[in-house]
């Protein structure tokens, strides 16, 4: 039987790290590497222990779920988590390293992913390990790929809505930033509520809030990026890169073909 966590490793830790290079290397040396590393490895361990503190606070859980019903607890599970995870991050970029920053909401975004990476592991984890059937061989495809996307989903919103505490954080409005993020977390954990075994759901072939979480999650991010990390790097530092982008493309064309 193969480990849930190594095959979560992968689906979760590396793609964050991707993300993280993917939005920063076009301005590498404008940002401090060691700064960004920093937000990364605390966004792991603040993920680390958000994912233990919720699993204390069950709100998807069976026995919770008959104690209060169902919609009581969708709307703890919901809104509770997304309060609870918003304010995690409020306070680690409310640190005085990271307020009334220009640029604390790329770092923002590097916490983000990295707080997202470890809660999405964690959960994972726990899915595997609860599946109906082992995971390989006999585990189907189709829902292993349905809980792929829901996890990287849930990944790709953290670092859209962390984004928007790290400018809440630069303006010194974390409050404004905190909530802000709490509602934009909200539907990725919607998501997971319909996902989720103790919800009746189970491990069964759920399209519907998979698709639904990698896309609203893609959207957040690139909505984030668009309308709050580009205006950061000053108009200059962008044309340059564009320049720069243009020349390597010039380039490539005129190499001769390979014999």
């Amino acid at each position: 039987m193969v480990s849930p966590t190594l095959v979560a490793v992968p689906l979760t830790i590396v793609p964050a790290m991707g993300l993280l290079w993917l939005m920063l290397h076009r301005y590498e040396g404008y940002f401090e590497d060691a700064r960004v590393f920093f937000a990364l490895v605390a966004g792991f361990f603040a993920g680390i222990l958000v994912a233990f503190l919720e699993s204390q606070f069950d709100f998807a859980g069976v026995e919770f779920i008959a104690q209060v019903g169902s919609l009581p607890a969708f709307i703890l599970f919901v809104a509770g988590y997304a309060f609870f995870e918003t304010g995690a991050k409020t306070v680690m970029l409310g640190l005085s390293r990271f307020r009334k920053r220009k640029d604390t909401p790329y770092y923002a975004s590097a916490f983000g992913l990295g707080f997202g990476s470890m809660l999405a592991l964690a959960l994972m984890g726990l899915n595997l390990r609860t599946a109906d059937q082992p995971l390989f061989p006999d585990y189907q495809l189709a829902p292993f790929l349905c809980m792929a996307a829901l996890f990287l989903g849930g990944i790709l919103a953290h670092g859209g809505s962390t984004v928007w505490v790290g400018k809440g954080s630069a303006e010194g409005k974390l409050v404004g930033g905190w909530v802000k993020a709490t509602a934009l977390q909200m539907p990725i954990l919607a998501c997971y509520w319909f996902y989720w075994p103790s919800t009746g759901i189970g491990n069964q072939v759920v399209i519907v809030p998979a698709v639904a979480a990698l896309v609203y999650g893609t959207g957040l991010l690139a909505f984030a990026n668009t309308r709050i990390l580009e205006l950061i790097v000053p108009q200059e530092i962008r044309d340059m890169v564009q320049k720069e982008r243009r020349r390597e493309a010039r380039e490539k064309m005129r190499e001769p073909p390979a014999p």
